[in-house]
Order: structure tokens, then sequence, then C-alpha cells
């Protein structure tokens, strides 16, 4: 891979003396026996050769891990065991990156590779903790259509669809609002003006 990347970096090459640097690896991979291809297009193939080599993940685990508080109890543990993963690297990598949001539940996208390898994207809470923690309830109501627990004021509502927006497949804030206004309901929260 290292001889491709030089070989495409070099602007003054022809296609002849290119697949010569390369040897056989070159002619096989990009055709280039007999071929007289523009050193551009030449270059643009290197380039994709090499994307096709980037690692690809083996497995990937969505989970709801409390921020800061990781540990190898069930769900996580076994989750992460079963593509054996070094469990208390993971942990201890986890912990450190959510320390400030501590005590809250993160989604979060594990993405682990052949050798055990793997990185983690965090993701923004839960729509409904952040408005039960707005609404300052602990537990959202048991029949959300007929039983009120709290409510939350319309500007609540915009402050946690500008958190959640990333998250979000809205096309605006205007859209992501109405979405949390919708969990807020089915959470049994009204959302008053």
């Amino acid at each position: 891979m290292g001889e491709v990347g030089w070989a495409s970096r070099r602007a003054g090459a022809d296609d002849d003396e290119v697949a010569q640097i390369g040897g056989g690896f070159l002619k096989q991979a990009f055709g280039l026996c007999g071929k007289r291809d523009s050193f551009t297009s030449f270059r643009s193939r290197c380039f994709i050769a090499m994307a096709k080599r980037k690692r690809r993940p083996t497995a990937v685990i969505k989970l709801q891990i409390t921020g800061g508080q990781a540990n190898p109890a069930p769900p996580l543990g076994p989750a992460l065991s079963q593509h054996r993963v070094n469990i208390g690297q993971f942990l201890n990598q986890f912990n450190e990156a959510t320390r400030d949001q501590m005590g809250v539940p993160l989604p979060t996208v594990v993405r682990i590779y052949a050798n055990g390898a793997f990185d983690f994207e965090v993701k923004s809470p839960p729509a409904s903790y952040l408005i039960k923690r707005a609404a300052e309830v602990a537990k959202g109501s048991g029949q959300s259509g007929r039983e009120s627990v709290g409510s939350i004021s319309r500007a609540q509502a915009e402050e946690i669809a500008r958190q959640k927006m990333e998250d979000l497949n809205a096309k605006d804030l205007e859209c992501a609002v109405c979405m949390i206004e919708g969990t807020a309901r089915s959470c049994g929260i009204q959302v008053t003006d």
C-alpha cells in the first residue's frame, strides 16, 4: 500500500514508469498491461483501491449505557465478551469519555473489528429522559392519554430539540420540536405555551 500511495503522488511519472514502481501488483490491480491510461485516471483508481481496503467492522452493537458508570454487568459485559472485546479497556475508555455526563443514560454504538479492536460513538441522551428531567418527574404516566404527570414549556421543548437535533431525522427545528412534543405526550407530560 505504501508503494501505491507513493506512486500516486508522483505527478511527473507516466503510466509505464508508475507500473514499474508498483510491479506486478499495479498491473494486476489496475489493468495497466498494454493499456495507456492518463495518469489522473490511474491516480483516482489508486485512491479508490486504498479506500476499499479500509477496515470494516465485524459487528456493530447498539447499547444504552449510563454515562461515567459503565460496569461489566449485563447487558454490557455479555454483549462485548461474545465478540472478544477487552471489557476493561472499553470500560476505562467509555467512563473517561463520558465523565461529564455522570448518571445519564447514553445510547452508544460500538463497532468491533476482526482483531478485537473497537471504537464507539456516544449519542445524545434519549428524548424521554430529557423531557422527564425538564418536567422534574421520575417516571412517565402509565396511562398517557388519560393521566398527566407533569408539564414542560414550549421553550423547554425547543431546548431539548436543539440538543437532540443531530440524532433526529427532522429537516428543521420546528419539525424536531413536534417530535419532542409527541414524545412528551406519550410520556404523559403536557407541553404548554
